[in-house]
């Protein structure tokens, strides 16, 4: 064929023959290695016949059973859930579900309740918790944001079992550095007010010793806590926790342990629902306070009524 290919390109009047040719050989040439490959991997066997182990594949060498899938380990629970776990069968006066609905070191989650009968047990005994209270003091506070942020404002309202107040404190502290714009957005306190305020260590006694022994309600105490303790072990190097000074309620897990169709329990959610109004734009730690002291009675009736009505 090259020899044919050579004569053609001595004629010039035969160059579209010899630009046929041309195309059919590479065409042939391409399908034959196409072919050759496809058998050589596909189907060695049939290609080589007397091929030796050497030149199979590995999968064709030694046939393998499928392997059963490697079964994976549950993942170790933490010690909060481990210890919350523990107490879960626990049924007492209450002491037990005290500690582990409103204790700050054991989170109490309603979804782990496992049947309806556990869920009254528990809020009976939140409720006898309740009833033995002479006072109440609601607690809220504002930072400069963040799980790092500083404290910048703390407010208790005390009242008594009939939400008369009857006590009180607030305060706002210098944090030494700037608010967070999200934090700033939402109490609204801005950075030059605070430059002439005392530091947060000038108040911690007083702050102690308002809230020592007594019922402490706080919204969802997570991070009110956790700004709390660290202002305190900055004032008061080896000084107790916060929640070992009293009893912390946290109005959160409760709202979410009493049966209700509510799909959300935040504090704007639950002011909505009992019909309380709106906090509005900027809002202050004590206003919170005060709200969250409204708030908390209802819950209180729900409780009731859910427990002991109809």
């Amino acid at each position: 064929m090259r020899q044919l290919l050579t004569q053609s390109e001595r004629r010039p009047e035969d160059a579209l023959v010899r630009h046929e040719l041309t195309h059919c050989l590479l065409t042939w040439r391409k399908c034959i290695i196409k072919r050759i490959i496809a058998m050589t991997v596909i189907l060695p066997h049939a290609v080589l016949p007397n091929a030796s182990a050497a030149t199979l594949l590995p999968s064709e060498r030694h046939p393998v059973a499928a392997r059963p899938a490697r079964p994976v380990p549950p993942a170790p629970l933490s010690p909060a859930l481990s210890k919350l776990l523990a107490r879960l069968p626990v049924q007492d006066d209450g002491e037990a579900l005290r500690k582990s609905l409103f204790h700050s070191g054991t989170h109490f989650n309603p979804d782990l309740l496992t049947s309806e009968a556990e869920r009254r047990a528990r809020l009976e005994g939140v409720h006898a918790a309740l009833d033995r209270a002479e006072s109440l003091v609601f607690l809220d506070t504002e930072s400069t944001g963040g799980r790092k942020g500083r404290l910048i404002e703390v407010a208790l309202v005390e009242t008594d079992v009939e939400q008369n107040v009857t006590g009180g404190l607030h305060f706002r502290c210098n944090p030494h550095r700037r608010s967070q714009a999200g934090a700033r957005r939402v109490h609204g306190i801005q950075d030059c007010e605070l430059e002439h305020c005392p530091e947060f260590a000038a108040r911690a006694d007083e702050l102690l010793e308002a809230v020592r022994g007594k019922t402490v309600v706080i919204h969802d105490r997570t991070m009110d806590l956790l700004w709390l303790n660290r202002e305190l072990q900055a004032a008061r190097p080896g000084a107790p926790r916060f929640e070992d000074c009293c009893t912390v309620v946290d109005s959160f897990v409760l709202a979410r342990a009493i049966p209700s169709e509510r799909r959300r329990n935040g504090l704007d959610a639950l002011l909505e629902w009992y019909g309380l109004g709106a906090r509005g734009g900027h809002h202050d730690a004590y206003g919170d306070a005060a709200l969250l002291s409204r708030v908390f009675f209802e819950l209180w009736w729900d409780l009731d009524e859910w427990l002991y009505g109809e």
